[in-house]
Formats: structure tokens, C-alpha cells, sequence
């Protein structure tokens, strides 16, 4: 063989490799599950065709009960990034999402991105304006939320806000100042296991009409979980379930107290609408 034959040869096989590679690399590398929540240890949890796997990632956004996520071939579990909104080359300004309206009433809002960690957050028009939201968190490492609970007032002035500190003795919780003020806002601390606190009474759902809306967070960054409180939330299921209230149960693992309540999804918006409890 000739050596021109030879770096023929050559130049083809590399030329092989190289699309092979090509190929391997643009072959899809996740799958989609569906998000159950935290076990036990603080893990996320997934179902994976008809099996549930301890996934190795950790998100930082709230999920609602089988809501699609990525899994990857490494074995950790992502969450979808949020919908943006993007300013297409033929257009000057950014594309709106259309909100709901009401008579001369604003019931959305955008929250401001320039100091914020957070995007678009709309209310919908199937959640109620005074929703009730409920906040089960321990501690957070004494880090500042004075930012981030401006934001949330500002989005959300008639939101209920229950911020509920079991007393795990574990770090730190920092409340806002502004929050301690706010004649919507309440922070009390409650017990853990074995000891039991009524959250459905503090918050005041005992006083709503049947069917009323909450959502509920519930930390589980590992200092606690659920389990640290399960006899406070059995009771508070068993109350909700009686009185037929919409409860929207979310979770994350970075002890954020604030994010979970800005809504982007309408969890209430199915006619036989039924909470997502995850015990």
C-alpha cells in the first residue's frame, strides 16, 4: 500500500470516529420522571417508568406531586428551568403573558428581577387573591430574606403567610423585620414530634369556608422533614380532607421559606381538584 493509500485510509477513519462522536454526543441523555417528593433522609424521590428510584441531585424549586422533571444517565434528577420571557430578532419588546383581570383590581404583578433571585410570577385566576400559605421550616442558616419577602409583598400585598419553626434546635431562623410588621404575615413556633401543634387552627382555616386554598411548605433540607412533624401534619391533613379544603403541599431542599408561594402553575385549576398529600 502506497502512502497516499495509507493517509487516505487515515483521514477516513478519523473522519469515522469523528461522526461516531458527533452522534454519541447529540443522543439524548435524560429521560422524563415524575417528581414524589423527599424520603425519609432528605433525598428526591422519582418515579421512573414503574419503578421509584432515590435520585443523586437536589433541586432548588418547588414541585408540585407528579410533575415531570429530567433524569439523567448519571442519576441526577433536574428541575425544568421556568419559562421566560424572550424578545424575538423582528421584535423590539418583549412578548407579555396575558394575565387575568378584574374590575380595576391587579392580580397579577411581575417581580423585579434587578436584585432578585426570582422570575415571572403571575397568580391565576383560579387561585385566590388571600390565599393562605403556610411555612414549616426549622431554621436557614440566619440567612437575610428581607429582599426576598419585599419582592413577595410587592407581587402578593393579600397573601396570608403563616411561618411555622418547629423547635428542632438546629441553626438559625431569620425573620424580615418587615415580615414581624406585616398584619398579614404571623410567625409562631410549634412543636415536633411527639408533641403536636394545630397549624390548621393557627392559620385560621377552622374560620374559612369549606373548600378554602392553601398552600403548604414543608422543609426538608435535612435538619428536619416531614417526619419531624408528622403528627402536626396528619392532623392538619385530617382537618383539611373534612372540610374539603384545596391544599397545595410543596417542598425543596434549600431552605428557601419564601419561593414556594409564587404560584406560576395553577394548581387549582381542575375541576375535581384533589390535593397532592404525599403521606
Amino acid at each position: 500500500m502506497s502512502l497516499l493509500d495509507r493517509v487516505k485510509r487515515f483521514a477516513e477513519d478519523r473522519r469515522a470516529m469523528l461522526l461516531e462522536q458527533l452522534k454519541t454526543d447529540n443522543e439524548v441523555d435524560t429521560t422524563k420522571v415524575q417528581w414524589k417528593g423527599y424520603n425519609s433522609d432528605g433525598l428526591p424521590v422519582v418515579k421512573n417508568g414503574a419503578k421509584t428510584e432515590v435520585a443523586d441531585g437536589q433541586g432548588l424549586i418547588s414541585n408540585n406531586q407528579n410533575k415531570n422533571m429530567i433524569y439523567d444517565r448519571s442519576g441526577s434528577v433536574e428541575y425544568p428551568r421556568r419559562k421566560e420571557l424572550i424578545t424575538p430578532r423582528y421584535q423590539k419588546k418583549p412578548l407579555q403573558i396575558e394575565r387575568p383581570r378584574a374590575a380595576k383590581k391587579k392580580v397579577g404583578a411581575q417581580i423585579p428581577t434587578s436584585g432578585s433571585e426570582f422570575a415571572l410570577a403571575i397568580i391565576k385566576k383560579n387561585v385566590a387573591i388571600d390565599v393562605i400559605c403556610i411555612a414549616v421550616i426549622d431554621e436557614n442558616n440566619d440567612r437575610n430574606t428581607d429582599t426576598a419577602w419585599a419582592a413577595f409583598r410587592e407581587a402578593y400585598p393579600q397573601r396570608r403567610f403563616f411561618l411555622l419553626q418547629p423547635n428542632t434546635n438546629f441553626g438559625v431562623l431569620y425573620v424580615p423585620p418587615a415580615f414581624s410588621s406585616d398584619d398579614r404575615a404571623t410567625y409562631q413556633t410549634v412543636s415536633v414530634d411527639p408533641a403536636v401543634s394545630d397549624w390548621y387552627t393557627i392559620s385560621g382555616l377552622n374560620n374559612e369556608a369549606p373548600g378554602a386554598q392553601c398552600i403548604l411548605f414543608i422543609d426538608q433540607s435535612g435538619s428536619m422533614t416531614i417526619n419531624t412533624v408528622l403528627d402536626s401534619y396528619l392532623l392538619f391533613k385530617s382537618k383539611a380532607i373534612e372540610r374539603s379544603n384545596k391544599v397545595a403541599v410543596v417542598d425543596n431542599s434549600s431552605e428557601d421559606y419564601i419561593a414556594p408561594f409564587y404560584i406560576s402553575d395553577d394548581y387549582f385549576n381542575v375541576a375535581n381538584y384533589q390535593s397532592n398529600w404525599p403521606q
